[in-house]
């Protein structure tokens, strides 16, 4: 039995900056995760 899988990869990407808390860059991170989603996936969106 042959089987097509298809995969789509949304990746979303910042830098930790000087005196971020782990949940601000989790945050800068996730927007552009919904940045790459929303553009079409298959996408990196890096800061």
């Amino acid at each position: 039995m042959d089987a097509t899988i298809n995969i789509t990869v949304s990746i979303g990407v910042t830098e930790v900056r000087k005196g971020d808390t782990l949940e601000l860059a989790l945050a800068r991170a996730d927007d552009r995760l919904y940045s790459a989603k929303h553009q079409g996936r298959n996408r990196v969106v890096a800061e």
